[in-house]
């Protein structure tokens, strides 16, 4: 990453000459028209980045589909078989197919469709024995609808597979697993770092209220929401504008409470799900919103009062709890704005954790796949991005698009993990169509922070043990 930096700062320094700086004005999607800078181009070294997946390719078996296709059928754009290079990211992304294709002597490919049209497609191809793709790409949500229609693989069904190597994520596996039951494969492949929560903070309300930014702090491991906490009480005068930004209470409770280390539930391979309340941490999450809603904070994600987003792009707040995908969008804002991670909750906690959204997308394997050699052929595909270059190159186009400074650049790697964090699914993000019972019951509990935390717990444990009867 100080490679990265030393070339962000060499742009920001040609930026700061005029003859190398324009303006330009964009039109926001939420129809805001903003000022932004255009960012000189920087060419990415993709043949030393892309090394260490070289080398893990070169260390597995090669597959030979015969030239066959290797489908992916996804819900999104085309992430994984772009249609042009016309991006730093998307040139990699290419390089990355090519070295996959020449391992497994086959064509990735790539289509994208509604989700339920692919869903109910999918069953009725399986049901008749007619060939539809080898994968699937979903949100993480909805692994427990695609299961539920029996068109998905186990990943225990894939015999040989060891998702202990270094380009899988055992950790967001076991997140995502239910007893004997797990679909979802995360790792270098599709690591989104789009989905992960990060703190977007409106520098001009912050100068104003006569504070600078805690770059220090988030260094040091003393960045917590109780420092959030008083620089919501700095701004509270500032022209009137709120502290938190908030697309609804629902998020930013589970941003709170996830960003403590904390899990809804206990899950993972080969255990039955349990209750992973500390009583204790939640009288502490529920404290904190306390303080944050005494300090103005919006949850107006209606048609009616605009958006949480807009808000904060307006002024209107100090901070704004968003993805880091939605930067595109908060780089056309004209007040100067920089990203933290999210907070810690007590300071003594060994790490940053990152929230990830439940529209993260996963890798599932569909049981009518022609594939023979799938175990193979997915390790080929997750080793094929292995090292994190493709993360590098993602990096590299935001600078080109959004990221205005280094010191951005270097919050980036605390809100992605690279120092130190680690990102969290749970659950009840995960089987959210597949085990309603438990799901209601969190989100009603938790999301209702007034009550205690033995109601918490009594709540939970009911949807649980409905759960259970319903099995």
């Amino acid at each position: 990453m100080k490679r990265l930096l030393l070339l962000v700062m060499a742009v920001l320094l040609c930026l700061s000459v005029t003859s190398c700086k324009e303006k330009e004005i964009k039109e926001n999607t939420e129809n805001d028209t903003l000022v932004t800078d255009n960012v000189t181009e920087v060419v990415v070294d993709t043949d030393s980045m892309k090394k260490k997946a070289v080398e893990a390719l070169n260390g597995i078996n090669s597959v030979n589909l015969g030239g066959k296709n290797f489908t992916i059928a996804s819900t999104a754009a085309m992430v994984y078989v772009p249609e042009a290079k016309d991006t730093n990211y998307r040139v990699a992304v290419d390089e990355r197919n090519r070295m996959f294709e020449k391992k497994c002597s086959a064509a990735l490919l790539q289509f994208n469709d509604n989700e339920d049209i692919m869903l109910r497609t999918a069953r009725l191809n399986l049901l008749s024995g007619v060939y539809y793709t080898d994968l699937f790409s979903i949100p993480q949500k909805d692994i427990g609808k695609f299961a539920a229609q029996g068109i998905l693989l186990r990943t225990s069904s894939l015999v040989g597979a060891d998702f202990s190597k270094e380009w899988y994520d055992g950790s967001m596996m076991a997140q995502a697993a239910y007893s004997s039951e797990s679909y979802g494969i995360y790792g270098d492949f599709n690591r989104d770092i789009a989905s992960y929560y990060c703190l977007y903070v409106n520098r001009d309300l912050l100068a104003a209220a006569g504070l600078s930014m805690p770059y220090d702090k988030v260094k040091d491991g003393t960045w917590t929401w109780d420092e959030l906490i008083a620089m919501l009480r700095a701004n509270t005068d500032i022209n009137g504008t709120a502290g938190m930004s908030s697309p609804n209470m629902g998020l930013l409770t589970n941003a709170v409470y996830k960003s403590g280390g904390n899990f809804f539930v206990d899950t993972g391979m080969g255990k039955e799900p349990a209750l992973a309340f500390n009583n204790e941490a939640t009288a502490g999450v529920m404290s904190l919103l306390r303080s944050m809603g005494g300090h103005k904070t919006l949850y107006n994600d209606t048609a009616e009062t605009g958006s949480a987003r807009s808000d904060f792009m307006q002024g209107k707040s100090l901070f704004y709890i968003g993805t880091v995908g939605e930067m595109r969008n908060i780089t056309t804002m004209s007040p100067d704005w920089c990203i933290l991670p999210l907070p810690k909750t007590v300071a003594k906690n060994d790490t940053y954790y990152s929230y990830v959204s439940s529209d993260h997308a996963v890798i599932t394997v569909y049981a009518g796949s022609h594939c023979g050699d799938m175990t193979e052929v997915i390790d080929a595909l997750y080793a094929s991005s292995a090292g994190g270059y493709l993360s590098d190159a993602y990096y590299y186009e935001l600078i080109d698009t959004s990221i205005r400074d280094a010191s951005a650049l270097d919050m980036m790697d605390y809100i992605c993990g690279i120092k130190g964090g680690k990102p969290i699914n749970d659950f009840s993000d995960i089987y959210t169509e597949y085990r309603p019972y438990t799901v209601d019951a969190v989100a009603k509990a938790v999301y209702n922070y007034e009550l205690t935390p033995q109601i918490i717990f009594d709540s939970v444990k009911s949807g649980f043990d409905e759960v259970r009867r319903a099995d």
